[in-house]
């Protein structure tokens, strides 16, 4: 299993792309309507250096929008430069499941022909991305922060996909706020689960606030760094452990 940094797309890229080369690839968002210049973007293909990248597409861009479908198949297409092999995108929470499973069918058609995979990220229940992923053929991006921002029990049904998970967000959900950090403990139980799932799995470090004693606490990139390393050498051995 690999463990990756998850860029902020409001943030500098070129400074994250340092901060993540500490970790074993990163998971890029780009900014909603980025526009890169030719030689930003042999400075970001040279920075990378064939380090793993995870393209992730912006959850704000609209499938009903043409300018936001354009910059999809933008991003795709620059995430193919970059050496990506992997695309997560959201489902649309205004599409009903024929018009997602559509649209969706589309872009992994788009995806096949860059020889990349699309995987769809869970950011409603069970049920509902269960048939999307059917419907459109898409394996998993679980995100263990909107399922716990359900509840416990529908994480539960999404690590029942075993196999069909590709990739994974860790991240906690902690009294209404999404991507906080775990306890020991908490962090323990999930990695059992986690252990569970496909060897080559990839995880996204997706934790963007710091619970202490009971207070959530917003963090800068270097601390958001020394957390997350801090973090990345807690799980290795736990999941050496469980093997």
């Amino acid at each position: 299993m690999k463990i990756g940094y998850t860029v902020n797309p409001n943030a500098d890229l070129f400074e994250q792309l340092n901060l993540s080369k500490k970790f074993d690839f990163v998971e890029i968002t780009f900014d909603v309507h980025f526009n890169y210049s030719d030689k930003e973007i042999e400075n970001i293909i040279r920075l990378l250096d064939n380090f793993l990248v995870i393209g992730h597409i912006h959850w704000e861009l609209k499938f009903n929008v043409k300018e936001d479908h354009d910059e999809i198949i933008k991003s795709i297409g620059l995430f193919s430069k970059f050496g990506a092999r992997i695309i997560v995108i959201h489902q649309s929470e205004i599409f009903n499941l024929e018009e997602n499973v559509a649209y969706l069918k589309k872009i992994k058609e788009y995806c096949d022909s860059l020889n990349l995979e699309l995987l769809l990220e869970n950011t409603l229940n069970f049920e509902t991305t269960l048939n999307i992923l059917n419907s459109a053929g898409l394996s998993l991006t679980l995100d263990t922060a909107h399922a716990l921002a359900i509840s416990q029990s529908e994480l539960d049904k999404f690590f029942s996909l075993q196999g069909r998970i590709k990739h994974l967000h860790l991240g906690n959900h902690y009294e209404g706020i999404s991507h906080t950090s775990f306890s020991d403990k908490q962090l323990e139980d999930i990695l059992s689960r986690i252990i569970k799932l496909n060897k080559d799995l990839t995880i996204s470090f997706e934790i963007f606030k710091n619970i202490n004693d009971g207070q959530v606490d917003e963090m800068e990139s270097e601390e958001k760094v020394k957390l997350l390393l801090s973090l990345k050498n807690k799980i290795i051995p736990l999941l050496r452990r469980q093997e």
